[in-house]
């Protein structure tokens, strides 16, 4: 028996301070179609992984919806972390409601003013990536990093290609800092982020980058894949480093965001 919802329990698609939810999409992705007997053609589709998204400080980024179920072991978690005031406690202490969901992969987005003190110990629960960033930009990186979870992308790239970026942790989590800026991608832009992304070179992230161009609807029937490759190269291409890059036309948001990792030591 779950019981009752405790009195004064409000939860809904609109639930206007809710902080957990779920990534808002489709229940299945395109698949195929195939024949299985003579006549007989079915479609197989492709189930989309589900998502969990906790917000701490603000309520739920606008990609995100709240709803009346969460799953409990969901394929990812994503954490967006604007305040942390259990950092304030000696030792400190993970809040309880980390426990309630337990993710096959965890991504903590935070902002960048958190970043030293949620890498002590007991601060998070286990998390594969910890991604620092400005809090403005933390809403559509989330959002970036859902797209890339659910393969919604016009250039191929997974998980476990993001990760290795990171390199071996030996037990730690996985670091980075990402920034994120609006519009489409072009030269003054790309010029804008290889200044960034130098900066983010003397604070020891000058290992490999993954840039990430979202596009709304209103912007994705403009971008090409020559333009896309184009604008890449010019942020990443000229920085001589590992790198990746991808696209997605299913955002809400029309911007590119940059994630930056340490260099992977021998």
């Amino acid at each position: 028996m779950i019981g009752d919802a405790p009195p004064g329990f409000v939860r809904g698609r609109d639930a206007p301070l809710a902080t957990v939810g779920m990534f808002a999409q489709p229940e299945w992705g395109g698949g195929f179609f195939a024949t299985f007997a003579p006549g007989e053609v079915v479609r197989v589709r492709v189930p989309i992984p589900s998502i969990v998204v906790q917000s701490l400080g603000r309520p739920l980024p606008p990609f995100a919806s709240a709803s009346l179920f969460i799953d409990a072991w969901p394929d990812y978690e994503l954490d967006v972390i604007y305040d942390a005031p259990w950092l304030a406690a000696e030792p400190a202490a993970t809040p309880t409601r980390f426990a309630h969901v337990k993710p096959r992969t965890r991504l903590v987005l935070c902002d960048e003013t958190l970043a030293a003190g949620l890498a002590r110990a007991g601060s998070l629960p286990p998390a594969d990536l910890v991604i620092a960033a400005e809090a403005a930009s933390l809403a559509g990186l989330a959002e970036a990093l859902a797209l890339v979870l659910t393969g919604n992308l016009l250039i191929g790239l997974d998980l476990p290609e993001m990760l290795a970026m990171a390199g071996p942790t030996s037990g730690q989590r996985a670091r980075a800092r990402a920034v994120l800026l609006p519009g489409r991608g072009d030269a003054a832009m790309a010029a804008a982020l290889r200044a960034w992304i130098s900066r983010a070179a003397t604070d020891g992230f000058d290992g490999g980058l993954l840039v990430i161009q979202l596009a709304a609807e209103d912007e994705a029937e403009r971008l090409t894949l020559a333009e896309l490759d184009a604008f890449f190269q010019a942020v990443a291409g000229a920085e001589g480093r590992p790198a990746l890059a991808t696209a997605s036309v299913e955002a809400s948001v029309t911007a590119v965001a940059v994630v930056v990792f340490p260099r992977i030591r021998a």
